[in-house]
């Protein structure tokens, strides 16, 4: 069903990498699992895995035990070694999709959807993160504030936690575009409102302090996800006690796995095997741990598959947040 390298040695994969200022050339990569790397590598025998990424040393952790796992089970593919290729933005992923280079890649669902429209990427699997596969975005003010809905916002701030959150800034804003309701980026929390539209800033930080921006004042509505509206961390008791719930949105899918098109159609169909079996044993639950705090890979059903639909109509109101 369908929506519609080079070599380096190895001081330098670890400065580039590793180091605290990563760079992002055209073809940087590291190999898995040997720690060094070879002047050629036959890139049929390679797993290439792909990530967008402003932080290489970080995810190269993450990703580094699942492609491990991965590698080790599909040597009778003619698989040997694995790798990882980091992109500065989406742009420089799809081209990596469109050329062959990254044969996997996991992304939330608005890049999976600019993927998939863009580079012909296939959704494979449904990857269940910190034991949910899907999550949505609610919308919350003070009790006292006198806001019901989207239309008492006018003039009012939003406060959402990162430009690159899912939850916290691309499905909202999406949602309120939608409705018709224009927003305008604040500089400081404390900068005014034109009339008759949202203003918004960024909190940063952990979701906490959307929430506590909210009840504070510094802000007259937040949104995240309906997960950081359960967990106490993200909205203490005494915190919420103060706050209600205005609007919630449709759900998502929490997490896409893709691979690009042309990968040959027997490795497709065993990684995707060896994937959705992972959980089934100790290696493999230490690499899904390891990958985000991942649980398990689903199929997708036909219920993924609407929520993905509906998440593509509301794609084309955060085209420039995604790079478009």
């Amino acid at each position: 069903m369908k929506l519609k390298w080079f070599s380096i040695p190895a001081f330098l994969f670890l400065f580039l990498v590793m180091g605290s200022s990563p760079g992002f050339p055209d073809d940087l990569g590291s190999n898995l699992p040997d720690k060094k790397q070879e002047s050629v590598s036959p890139r049929k025998a390679t797993l290439v895995i792909g990530r967008v990424s402003a932080n290489p040393k970080k995810h190269y952790v993450r990703l580094k035990g699942v492609v491990d796992y991965a590698v080790s089970r599909l040597a009778n593919r003619g698989i040997s070694k694995g790798r990882i290729l980091f992109a500065r933005d989406n742009r420089q992923m799809i081209r990596y999709l469109k050329e062959g280079k990254v044969d996997w890649v996991s992304e939330s669902v608005f890049s999976a959807l600019d993927f998939m429209r863009l580079a012909d990427a296939e959704p494979v699997l449904l990857r269940w993160k910190k034991n949910v596969s899907e999550y949505r975005s609610v919308f919350f003010v003070r009790k006292d504030s006198g806001i019901h809905g989207f239309a008492d916002l006018a003039g009012k701030k939003i406060a959402f936690n990162d430009a690159g959150s899912t939850t916290s800034f691309l499905l909202p804003a999406a949602v309120l575009r939608k409705m018709g309701v224009e927003l305008v980026p604040l500089k400081t929390p404390r900068a005014p409102v034109p009339e008759n539209k949202v203003g918004y800033f960024f909190t940063g930080g952990d979701e906490s302090n959307v929430s506590v921006a909210v009840y504070t004042g510094r802000a007259d509505a937040g949104a995240f996800s309906n997960q950081d509206w359960d967990y106490t961390i993200d909205t203490p008791g005494p915190v919420k006690k103060e706050l209600k719930i205005i609007y919630k949105s449709a759900f998502i899918p929490r997490r896409l796995e893709l691979f690009r098109k042309g990968l040959d159609d027997r490795l497709r169909q065993e990684l995707a095997a060896v994937l959705l079996s992972a959980h089934e044993n100790p290696e493999g639950q230490k690499a899904l741990l390891a990958y985000d705090s991942t649980n398990r890979f689903e199929k997708l059903t036909p219920a993924i598959w609407k929520n993905l639909e509906q998440a593509k109509d509301l794609l084309r109101f955060i085209g420039p947040e995604l790079g478009n």
